[in-house]
């Protein structure tokens, strides 16, 4: 274990069998990290952030999984988080300088902090906290879980929280101005996070450990799913996102004043996207996808952060976010593949997300058999999630979906931050954004940077015009234009 505390503080974390897990964090970050065979999940909050998880019985979400989960995020000074997870779990979140807080899971949740066969609670509230859990037989919440949970819960200007599930977890939660959290289960697990100026978040889980982040034999990460699947979120001032899909696909985002979003799926593609002062970025996918961060069979997400920030997100049955296009006829407009995705994001056997922002945000990542960017897949997924002064990060994910968030002064948004950043990314006849072109021509064009870029809409990125044409071949850059 490495930790490195500060304004830029870089930790290092190696939990349960073999995960390996490094983050970054910004001003305030705070990390939380679940690990069962080889999971790993981080998640940190501002100066208010509320994190709230909810299981049913085996979901693997940090804030929402199950066969028809609904997750709900609104951030900013104030932001709202609602998640259902599980059979018919509720969660609701708000945070801010008065945060409520309120879950109900488990087959017949009842009242303010009820919970299990012998469910043992505590709650203290402060200036004018409120908050409210409900667990079923065996639910796992950030703050209730197991047969036998023992949760304690301190709220007000520094909310403090303490949760203990599973055969030997223990967790602890400090929230608030200078929030700690502390989650340690499972056989051995041992973590230790210290990020930002004061946060302190430590989660570990054993083999079937159901954490804040983290459960079941094979858990899937709060932000990525899949058989190994990782995952980073690092916000601050100015957020830096990555996410990676496909075998060994790469994807990048940064937010901000000036976001950029890079996005990768398939075996080996790269792209990127970015996006100005008030950029829109949306993507839509799947059988039944609805709202950002969507996933699962019929899962429905949506995320609201920043002053004005949107972002939406779709995923289908198996998607860890994948943009796939490919051309009917060289000079046709790029056509999106997938069952009927406008524009889908979708990892496969080896999917890896990450996301490192912050003033000076240190990018993460993870060796594998075909590493490409910052972050790497291979057998030990990582997940990492850190955010801002008030951002609030909460992820959504069904049978194998992945998704990520990142969040400035006030922006909570996966891919969005910054003053007032709204990413959209549209795809389909019109789409705004691009991405992942296979068309034969195009690749040996790109062959030379060994990367896939994307293909953006002039009138929406005018602006980065000649940030790309700066370190895309010439030829290069006509070849995309034509497109």
């Amino acid at each position: 274990m490495e930790i490195n505390s500060g304004i830029n503080p870089n930790l290092e974390i190696n939990s349960g069998i073999n995960p390996n897990l490094e983050i970054n964090s910004g001003i305030n970050p705070n990390l939380e990290i679940n690990s069962g065979i080889n999971p790993n999940l981080e998640i940190n909050s501002g100066i208010n952030p509320n994190l709230e998880i909810n299981s049913g019985i085996n979901p693997n979400l940090e804030i929402n999984s199950g066969i028809n989960p609904n997750l709900e995020i609104n951030s900013g000074i104030n932001p709202n988080l609602e998640i259902n997870s599980g059979i018919n779990p509720n969660l609701e979140i708000n945070s801010g300088i008065n945060p409520n807080l309120e879950i109900n899971s488990g087959i017949n949740p009842n009242l303010e902090i009820n919970s299990g066969i012998n469910p043992n609670l505590e709650i203290n509230s402060g200036i004018n906290p409120n908050l409210e859990i409900n667990s079923g037989i065996n639910p796992n919440l950030e703050i209730n879980s197991g047969i036998n949970p023992n949760l304690e819960i301190n709220s007000g200007i520094n909310p403090n929280l303490e949760i203990n599930s599973g055969i030997n977890p223990n967790l602890e939660i400090n929230s608030g101005i200078n929030p700690n959290l502390e989650i340690n289960s499972g056989i051995n697990p041992n973590l230790e996070i210290n990020s930002g100026i004061n946060p302190n978040l430590e989660i570990n889980s054993g083999i079937n450990p159901n954490l804040e982040i983290n459960s079941g034999i094979n858990p899937n990460l709060e932000i990525n799913s899949g058989i190994n699947p990782n995952l980073e979120i690092n916000s601050g001032i100015n957020p830096n996102l990555e996410i990676n899909s496909g075998i060994n696909p790469n994807l990048e985002i940064n937010s901000g004043i000036n976001p950029n979003l890079e996005m990768n799926s398939g075996i080996n593609p790269n792209l990127e996207i970015n996006s100005g002062i008030n950029p829109n970025l949306e993507m839509s996918s799947g059988i039944n996808p609805n709202l950002e961060i969507n996933s699962g069979i019929n899962p429905n997400l949506e995320i609201n952060s920043g002053i004005n920030p949107n972002l939406e997100m779709n995923s289908g049955i198996n998607p860890n976010l994948e943009i796939n296009w490919y051309q009917s006829q060289p000079g046709d407009k790029l056509i999106n593949s997938g069952i009927n995705p406008n524009l889908e994001i979708n990892s496969g056997i080896n999917p890896n997300l990450e996301i490192n922002s912050g003033i000076h945000p240190n990018l993460e990542f993870n060796s594998g058999i075909h590493p490409n960017l910052e972050i790497i897949s291979g057998i030990n997924p990582n997940l990492e999630i850190n955010s801002g002064i008030n951002p609030n990060l909460e992820i959504n994910s069904g049978i194998n979906p992945n998704l990520e968030m990142n969040s400035g002064i006030n922006p909570n948004l996966e891919i969005n931050s910054g003053i007032n950043p709204n990413l959209e990314i549209n795809s389909g006849i019109n789409p705004n954004l691009e991405i992942n072109c296979t068309e034969p021509h195009v690749l040996s064009t790109l062959d030379s940077v060994s990367l896939m870029y994307p293909f953006f809409y002039r009138p929406m990125f005018q602006v980065l015009e000649d940030g790309w044409k700066s370190f895309l071949p010439e030829d290069a850059f006509k070849d995309l234009e034509s497109m």
